[in-house]
Protein backbone atom coordinates (compact mmCIF):
# COMPACT_ATOMS: atom_id res chain seq x y z
CA UNK A 1 0.00 0.00 0.00
CA UNK A 2 1.35 3.41 -0.94
CA UNK A 3 1.10 6.48 1.22
CA UNK A 4 -1.25 9.03 -0.30
CA UNK A 5 -0.67 12.72 -0.85
CA UNK A 6 -1.88 15.36 1.53
CA UNK A 7 -4.57 17.43 -0.14
CA UNK A 8 -6.70 20.37 0.89
CA UNK A 9 -10.26 21.06 -0.13
CA UNK A 10 -12.65 23.96 0.26
CA UNK A 11 -16.22 24.26 -0.97
CA UNK A 12 -18.43 27.33 -1.23
CA UNK A 13 -22.00 27.24 -2.46
CA UNK A 14 -23.83 29.84 -4.52
CA UNK A 15 -20.84 31.31 -6.31
CA UNK A 16 -21.01 32.05 -10.04
CA UNK A 17 -17.71 32.23 -11.91
CA UNK A 18 -16.48 32.48 -15.46
CA UNK A 19 -16.62 29.30 -17.52
CA UNK A 20 -13.56 27.19 -18.05
CA UNK A 21 -13.04 28.28 -21.66
CA UNK A 22 -12.98 31.97 -20.82
CA UNK A 23 -10.53 31.39 -17.99
CA UNK A 24 -8.31 29.20 -20.12
CA UNK A 25 -7.87 31.90 -22.73
CA UNK A 26 -6.72 34.34 -20.06
CA UNK A 27 -4.24 32.09 -18.28
CA UNK A 28 -2.51 29.68 -20.66
CA UNK A 29 1.04 30.69 -21.53
CA UNK A 30 3.33 29.46 -24.34
CA UNK A 31 4.86 26.05 -23.66
CA UNK A 32 8.58 26.84 -23.74
CA UNK A 33 9.83 24.84 -20.76
CA UNK A 34 13.33 25.60 -19.55
CA UNK A 35 13.59 22.22 -17.80
CA UNK A 36 10.89 19.70 -18.76
CA UNK A 37 11.49 17.63 -15.62
CA UNK A 38 10.84 20.51 -13.18
CA UNK A 39 7.31 21.11 -11.81
CA UNK A 40 5.26 24.01 -13.20
CA UNK A 41 2.51 25.78 -11.25
CA UNK A 42 -0.77 24.76 -12.85
CA UNK A 43 -4.45 25.63 -12.49
CA UNK A 44 -7.06 23.14 -13.65
CA UNK A 45 -10.62 24.38 -14.25
CA UNK A 46 -13.01 21.45 -14.64
CA UNK A 47 -9.99 19.35 -15.58
CA UNK A 48 -8.56 21.74 -18.19
CA UNK A 49 -4.90 22.58 -17.36
CA UNK A 50 -3.58 26.12 -17.45
CA UNK A 51 0.17 26.50 -16.84
CA UNK A 52 0.88 29.58 -14.72
CA UNK A 53 4.68 29.72 -15.04
CA UNK A 54 7.23 28.23 -17.40
CA UNK A 55 9.86 28.34 -14.65
CA UNK A 56 10.06 25.79 -11.86
CA UNK A 57 7.10 26.65 -9.65
CA UNK A 58 4.22 25.36 -7.53
CA UNK A 59 0.67 26.50 -6.84
CA UNK A 60 -0.73 25.92 -3.35
CA UNK A 61 -4.12 27.67 -3.08
CA UNK A 62 -6.90 29.13 -5.24
CA UNK A 63 -9.72 31.59 -4.61
CA UNK A 64 -12.42 32.89 -6.95
CA UNK A 65 -14.12 36.24 -6.43
CA UNK A 66 -16.22 38.35 -8.78
CA UNK A 67 -15.12 36.35 -11.83
CA UNK A 68 -11.43 36.76 -10.99
CA UNK A 69 -9.22 33.76 -10.23
CA UNK A 70 -6.48 34.19 -7.61
CA UNK A 71 -3.75 31.58 -7.16
CA UNK A 72 -1.04 31.59 -4.47
CA UNK A 73 2.22 29.70 -4.76
CA UNK A 74 5.91 30.13 -5.43
CA UNK A 75 8.30 30.41 -8.35
CA UNK A 76 11.81 28.99 -8.28
CA UNK A 77 13.43 25.87 -6.83
CA UNK A 78 12.05 24.80 -3.46
CA UNK A 79 15.14 25.97 -1.54
CA UNK A 80 15.16 29.39 -3.23
CA UNK A 81 11.59 30.14 -4.28
CA UNK A 82 9.70 33.44 -4.35
CA UNK A 83 6.15 33.81 -3.02
CA UNK A 84 3.88 34.63 -5.95
CA UNK A 85 0.25 35.63 -6.50
CA UNK A 86 -1.36 35.09 -9.88
CA UNK A 87 -4.50 37.08 -10.73
CA UNK A 88 -6.17 35.74 -13.88
CA UNK A 89 -2.80 34.30 -14.82
CA UNK A 90 -0.77 37.49 -14.31
CA UNK A 91 2.02 36.91 -11.74
CA UNK A 92 2.87 39.28 -8.90
CA UNK A 93 6.07 38.49 -7.00
CA UNK A 94 5.37 39.08 -3.30
CA UNK A 95 8.96 38.91 -2.04
CA UNK A 96 12.42 39.28 -3.56
CA UNK A 97 13.93 36.86 -1.02
CA UNK A 98 13.29 33.19 -0.36
CA UNK A 99 9.60 32.82 0.47
CA UNK A 100 6.43 30.81 0.00
CA UNK A 101 2.71 31.60 -0.28
CA UNK A 102 0.42 28.95 1.21
CA UNK A 103 -3.04 30.35 2.01
CA UNK A 104 -5.29 32.83 0.23
CA UNK A 105 -8.50 34.73 1.06
CA UNK A 106 -10.23 37.47 -0.93
CA UNK A 107 -12.64 39.70 0.97
CA UNK A 108 -14.25 42.57 -0.90
CA UNK A 109 -11.48 44.42 -2.71
CA UNK A 110 -8.74 43.07 -0.45
CA UNK A 111 -6.49 40.09 -1.14
CA UNK A 112 -4.86 38.33 1.81
CA UNK A 113 -2.01 35.87 1.26
CA UNK A 114 -0.47 33.88 4.10
CA UNK A 115 2.97 32.31 3.93
CA UNK A 116 6.53 32.73 5.08
CA UNK A 117 9.75 34.57 4.27
CA UNK A 118 13.16 33.08 4.88
CA UNK A 119 14.85 29.71 4.40
CA UNK A 120 12.78 26.57 4.94
CA UNK A 121 14.79 25.69 8.05
CA UNK A 122 13.99 29.05 9.70
CA UNK A 123 10.91 30.69 8.11
CA UNK A 124 9.11 33.75 9.45
CA UNK A 125 5.33 33.84 9.27
CA UNK A 126 4.21 36.58 6.88
CA UNK A 127 0.89 38.03 5.74
CA UNK A 128 0.58 40.03 2.53
CA UNK A 129 -2.40 42.38 2.21
CA UNK A 130 -2.87 43.65 -1.33
CA UNK A 131 0.78 42.81 -1.98
CA UNK A 132 2.17 44.64 1.07
CA UNK A 133 3.99 42.34 3.47
CA UNK A 134 3.41 42.21 7.21
CA UNK A 135 5.91 40.15 9.18
CA UNK A 136 3.97 38.37 11.92
CA UNK A 137 7.04 37.26 13.85
CA UNK A 138 10.76 37.99 13.60
CA UNK A 139 11.48 34.55 15.14
CA UNK A 140 11.19 31.18 13.47
CA UNK A 141 7.46 30.76 12.96
CA UNK A 142 4.75 29.33 10.79
CA UNK A 143 1.23 30.53 9.96
CA UNK A 144 -1.28 27.78 9.19
CA UNK A 145 -4.83 29.18 9.16
CA UNK A 146 -6.34 32.47 7.97
CA UNK A 147 -9.85 33.82 8.58
CA UNK A 148 -11.14 37.25 7.54
CA UNK A 149 -14.27 38.31 9.43
CA UNK A 150 -15.58 41.80 8.77
CA UNK A 151 -12.65 44.18 9.17
CA UNK A 152 -10.65 41.77 11.32
CA UNK A 153 -7.96 39.36 10.14
CA UNK A 154 -7.25 36.27 12.24
CA UNK A 155 -4.19 34.07 11.77
CA UNK A 156 -3.19 31.07 13.83
CA UNK A 157 0.13 29.25 13.80
CA UNK A 158 3.26 28.63 15.82
CA UNK A 159 6.29 30.59 17.01
CA UNK A 160 9.52 28.75 17.70
CA UNK A 161 11.13 25.59 16.35
CA UNK A 162 8.68 22.78 15.65
CA UNK A 163 9.90 20.64 18.57
CA UNK A 164 9.37 23.50 21.02
CA UNK A 165 6.87 25.87 19.45
CA UNK A 166 4.10 27.96 21.01
CA UNK A 167 0.59 28.10 19.56
CA UNK A 168 -0.06 31.72 18.58
CA UNK A 169 -3.08 33.72 17.43
CA UNK A 170 -2.58 36.97 15.55
CA UNK A 171 -5.50 39.42 15.39
CA UNK A 172 -4.88 42.22 12.89
CA UNK A 173 -1.17 41.46 13.15
CA UNK A 174 -1.00 41.59 16.96
CA UNK A 175 0.25 38.26 18.42
CA UNK A 176 -1.34 36.47 21.35
CA UNK A 177 0.62 33.51 22.69
CA UNK A 178 -1.98 30.89 23.54
CA UNK A 179 0.29 28.86 25.82
CA UNK A 180 3.68 29.41 27.43
CA UNK A 181 4.29 25.64 27.16
CA UNK A 182 5.01 23.65 24.03
CA UNK A 183 1.77 23.66 22.08
CA UNK A 184 0.12 23.20 18.69
CA UNK A 185 -2.81 24.92 16.98
CA UNK A 186 -4.73 22.72 14.53
CA UNK A 187 -7.89 24.65 13.58
CA UNK A 188 -9.39 28.15 13.70
CA UNK A 189 -13.06 29.16 13.59
CA UNK A 190 -14.55 32.62 14.06
CA UNK A 191 -18.24 32.66 14.96
CA UNK A 192 -19.81 36.01 15.72
CA UNK A 193 -17.60 37.69 18.30
CA UNK A 194 -16.02 34.43 19.46
CA UNK A 195 -12.71 32.99 18.26
CA UNK A 196 -12.12 29.25 18.65
CA UNK A 197 -8.70 27.60 18.28
CA UNK A 198 -8.14 23.89 18.78
CA UNK A 199 -4.92 21.99 19.34
CA UNK A 200 -2.86 20.60 22.18
CA UNK A 201 -0.58 21.67 25.01
CA UNK A 202 2.48 19.69 26.02
CA UNK A 203 5.23 17.73 24.25
CA UNK A 204 4.10 15.43 21.45
CA UNK A 205 4.28 12.28 23.58
CA UNK A 206 2.30 13.82 26.42
CA UNK A 207 0.10 16.51 24.87
CA UNK A 208 -3.40 17.37 26.10
CA UNK A 209 -6.28 18.29 23.78
CA UNK A 210 -7.12 21.97 24.26
CA UNK A 211 -9.75 24.39 22.99
CA UNK A 212 -9.05 28.10 23.30
CA UNK A 213 -12.14 30.33 23.34
CA UNK A 214 -11.20 34.00 22.92
CA UNK A 215 -7.71 33.09 24.08
CA UNK A 216 -8.81 31.28 27.24
CA UNK A 217 -7.72 27.60 27.29
CA UNK A 218 -10.06 24.74 28.09
CA UNK A 219 -8.36 21.39 28.60
CA UNK A 220 -10.53 18.75 26.95
CA UNK A 221 -8.72 15.69 28.28
CA UNK A 222 -6.18 14.96 31.01
CA UNK A 223 -4.84 11.99 29.01
CA UNK A 224 -2.58 12.11 25.98
CA UNK A 225 -4.76 13.60 23.25
CA UNK A 226 -5.22 16.26 20.59
CA UNK A 227 -8.10 18.34 19.28
CA UNK A 228 -8.51 19.11 15.59
CA UNK A 229 -11.54 20.05 13.54
CA UNK A 230 -14.00 22.59 15.02
CA UNK A 231 -17.62 23.13 13.98
CA UNK A 232 -19.85 25.74 15.61
CA UNK A 233 -23.58 25.18 15.08
CA UNK A 234 -25.95 27.47 16.93
CA UNK A 235 -24.97 27.44 20.58
CA UNK A 236 -23.07 24.16 20.28
CA UNK A 237 -19.34 23.73 19.76
CA UNK A 238 -18.15 20.42 18.29
CA UNK A 239 -14.47 19.46 18.42
CA UNK A 240 -13.05 16.34 16.81
CA UNK A 241 -9.88 14.60 17.94
CA UNK A 242 -8.31 11.54 19.52
CA UNK A 243 -7.51 10.35 23.03
CA UNK A 244 -4.65 7.97 23.74
CA UNK A 245 -1.19 7.26 22.34
CA UNK A 246 -0.86 7.12 18.58
CA UNK A 247 -0.74 3.32 18.39
CA UNK A 248 -3.82 2.88 20.60
CA UNK A 249 -5.87 6.06 20.34
CA UNK A 250 -9.67 6.43 20.32
CA UNK A 251 -11.63 8.71 18.00
CA UNK A 252 -13.38 11.27 20.19
CA UNK A 253 -15.98 13.99 19.67
CA UNK A 254 -16.37 16.72 22.25
CA UNK A 255 -19.73 18.53 22.33
CA UNK A 256 -19.56 21.66 24.47
CA UNK A 257 -16.55 20.14 26.20
CA UNK A 258 -18.17 16.77 26.99
CA UNK A 259 -16.30 13.85 25.35
CA UNK A 260 -18.01 11.13 23.36
CA UNK A 261 -15.77 8.14 22.57
CA UNK A 262 -16.73 6.99 19.09
CA UNK A 263 -15.06 3.57 19.27
CA UNK A 264 -13.90 1.33 22.12
CA UNK A 265 -11.07 0.00 19.93
CA UNK A 266 -8.17 1.72 18.18
CA UNK A 267 -9.58 4.35 15.84
CA UNK A 268 -9.04 7.78 14.36
CA UNK A 269 -11.29 10.67 13.31
CA UNK A 270 -10.63 12.77 10.22
CA UNK A 271 -13.52 15.08 9.32
CA UNK A 272 -16.67 16.52 10.87
CA UNK A 273 -19.92 17.93 9.51
CA UNK A 274 -23.04 19.11 11.35
CA UNK A 275 -26.35 19.74 9.57
CA UNK A 276 -30.02 19.60 10.42
CA UNK A 277 -29.40 18.26 13.90
CA UNK A 278 -27.24 15.41 12.57
CA UNK A 279 -23.54 15.01 13.34
CA UNK A 280 -21.35 13.18 10.82
CA UNK A 281 -17.79 12.05 11.61
CA UNK A 282 -15.51 10.26 9.15
CA UNK A 283 -12.52 8.22 10.22
CA UNK A 284 -11.37 4.64 10.62
CA UNK A 285 -11.49 1.75 13.09
CA UNK A 286 -8.68 -0.73 13.60
CA UNK A 287 -4.88 -0.61 13.80
CA UNK A 288 -2.99 1.10 11.00
CA UNK A 289 -2.48 -1.29 8.11
CA UNK A 290 -5.62 -3.20 9.01
CA UNK A 291 -8.12 -0.39 9.53
CA UNK A 292 -11.52 0.11 7.92
CA UNK A 293 -13.15 3.35 6.81
CA UNK A 294 -15.95 4.32 9.18
CA UNK A 295 -18.68 6.95 9.15
CA UNK A 296 -20.39 7.78 12.43
CA UNK A 297 -23.84 9.40 12.20
CA UNK A 298 -24.95 10.72 15.58
CA UNK A 299 -22.46 8.32 17.15
CA UNK A 300 -23.60 5.18 15.30
CA UNK A 301 -20.82 3.67 13.17
CA UNK A 302 -21.14 2.46 9.60
CA UNK A 303 -18.06 0.53 8.44
CA UNK A 304 -17.04 0.52 4.76
CA UNK A 305 -14.82 -1.86 2.82
CA UNK A 306 -13.33 -5.23 3.65
CA UNK A 307 -10.82 -6.39 4.62
CA UNK A 308 -8.99 -3.06 4.68
CA UNK A 309 -10.11 0.40 3.57
CA UNK A 310 -9.48 4.09 4.00
CA UNK A 311 -11.66 7.16 3.49
CA UNK A 312 -10.53 10.58 2.34
CA UNK A 313 -13.58 12.79 2.82
CA UNK A 314 -17.35 12.84 2.56
CA UNK A 315 -20.15 15.11 1.36
CA UNK A 316 -23.80 15.25 2.44
CA UNK A 317 -25.95 16.48 -0.45
CA UNK A 318 -29.69 16.26 -0.98
CA UNK A 319 -30.13 13.67 1.73
CA UNK A 320 -27.40 11.42 0.30
CA UNK A 321 -24.01 10.72 1.84
CA UNK A 322 -21.02 10.35 -0.50
CA UNK A 323 -17.72 8.95 0.79
CA UNK A 324 -14.52 8.75 -1.26
CA UNK A 325 -11.77 6.34 -0.35
CA UNK A 326 -9.81 3.22 -1.20
CA UNK A 327 -10.34 -0.50 -0.69
CA UNK A 328 -7.07 -2.38 -0.21
CA UNK A 329 -6.85 -6.07 -1.09
CA UNK A 330 -3.61 -8.07 -1.06
CA UNK A 331 -5.10 -10.58 -3.49
CA UNK A 332 -5.92 -7.96 -6.12
CA UNK A 333 -5.05 -4.32 -6.74
CA UNK A 334 -6.00 -1.42 -4.47
CA UNK A 335 -8.99 0.38 -5.93
CA UNK A 336 -10.44 3.88 -5.59
CA UNK A 337 -14.01 3.58 -4.32
CA UNK A 338 -17.04 5.82 -3.94
CA UNK A 339 -19.67 4.86 -1.38
CA UNK A 340 -23.14 6.37 -1.84
CA UNK A 341 -25.30 5.80 1.23
CA UNK A 342 -22.97 2.94 2.12
CA UNK A 343 -23.14 1.18 -1.25
CA UNK A 344 -19.65 0.85 -2.86
CA UNK A 345 -18.85 1.75 -6.44
CA UNK A 346 -15.35 0.84 -7.65
CA UNK A 347 -14.03 3.73 -9.75
CA UNK A 348 -12.94 2.12 -12.99
CA UNK A 349 -10.61 2.98 -15.84
CA UNK A 350 -10.60 2.09 -19.57
CA UNK A 351 -9.72 -1.60 -20.12
CA UNK A 352 -6.82 -0.69 -22.43
CA UNK A 353 -5.16 1.43 -19.69
CA UNK A 354 -2.62 -0.42 -17.56
CA UNK A 355 -3.21 0.67 -13.98
CA UNK A 356 -1.88 -1.27 -11.01
CA UNK A 357 -3.49 0.77 -8.22
CA UNK A 358 -5.93 3.62 -7.76
CA UNK A 359 -6.80 5.72 -4.72
CA UNK A 360 -9.78 7.93 -3.87
CA UNK A 361 -9.13 11.05 -1.79
CA UNK A 362 -11.95 13.58 -2.05
CA UNK A 363 -15.50 13.76 -3.35
CA UNK A 364 -17.41 16.86 -4.48
CA UNK A 365 -21.03 17.13 -5.56
CA UNK A 366 -22.24 19.88 -7.88
CA UNK A 367 -25.82 19.62 -9.08
CA UNK A 368 -26.25 16.13 -10.49
CA UNK A 369 -22.50 15.60 -10.99
CA UNK A 370 -20.26 13.71 -8.59
CA UNK A 371 -16.52 14.38 -8.76
CA UNK A 372 -13.90 12.20 -7.06
CA UNK A 373 -10.31 13.35 -6.78
CA UNK A 374 -7.68 10.63 -6.53
CA UNK A 375 -4.63 9.06 -8.11
CA UNK A 376 -3.62 6.13 -10.29
CA UNK A 377 -0.30 4.35 -10.44
CA UNK A 378 1.53 1.98 -12.71
CA UNK A 379 5.02 0.92 -11.69
CA UNK A 380 6.82 3.95 -10.27
CA UNK A 381 4.53 6.42 -12.05
CA UNK A 382 1.78 7.88 -9.86
CA UNK A 383 -0.38 10.84 -10.88
CA UNK A 384 -3.45 12.68 -9.70
CA UNK A 385 -6.67 12.17 -11.65
CA UNK A 386 -10.37 12.68 -11.14
CA UNK A 387 -13.57 10.84 -11.96
CA UNK A 388 -16.78 12.55 -13.11
CA UNK A 389 -19.84 10.38 -12.51
CA UNK A 390 -17.52 7.37 -12.47
CA UNK A 391 -15.66 8.23 -15.69
CA UNK A 392 -11.89 8.67 -15.39
CA UNK A 393 -10.42 12.04 -16.46
CA UNK A 394 -6.65 12.47 -16.70
CA UNK A 395 -5.02 15.71 -15.56
CA UNK A 396 -1.73 15.13 -17.36
CA UNK A 397 1.38 13.12 -16.73
CA UNK A 398 2.91 13.69 -13.27
CA UNK A 399 0.07 15.99 -12.21
CA UNK A 400 0.17 16.77 -8.49
CA UNK A 401 -2.78 18.57 -6.87
CA UNK A 402 -2.30 20.61 -3.69
CA UNK A 403 -5.69 22.29 -3.25
CA UNK A 404 -9.23 21.99 -4.57
CA UNK A 405 -12.00 24.57 -4.38
CA UNK A 406 -15.55 24.25 -5.68
CA UNK A 407 -17.60 27.28 -6.76
CA UNK A 408 -21.04 26.87 -8.22
CA UNK A 409 -20.71 24.24 -10.91
CA UNK A 410 -16.96 24.61 -11.43
CA UNK A 411 -14.08 22.70 -9.86
CA UNK A 412 -10.75 24.56 -9.47
CA UNK A 413 -7.60 22.57 -8.70
CA UNK A 414 -4.07 23.89 -8.26
CA UNK A 415 -0.72 22.18 -7.96
CA UNK A 416 2.01 21.37 -10.44
CA UNK A 417 2.53 19.49 -13.68
CA UNK A 418 5.58 18.54 -15.68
Amino acid sequence: MKRTWKLHIAATAGFVVLGALALASAVVQPATHQNPSAPRATLWVNGEPQVLSESESRASNVFVSGGDVFVAGSVGPWNNSRATLWVNGEPQTLSTTESRADRLVVSGDDVFVLGSVGPTREPRATLWINGVSQTLSTSQSRADYLVVSGSDVFVVGHVGPWNNSRATLWVNGVPQTLSTAESRALDLVVSGSDVFVSGSVGPSGNARATLWVNGVPRTLSTSQSFAGRIVVSGDDVFVLGNIGPRDNSRATLWVNGVPQTLSATQSSARSLYVSGGNVFVLGSVGPWGNHRATLWVNGTPQIFGAPHSDAGNFVVSGGDVFVAGTVYDRRTDDRATLWVNGVPQTLSHPPNMRIEESFGYYVFVSGSDVFVMGSISSGDNEQHVFWVNGELRLLGRNASIEYVRVYGGDVFMVGSSR
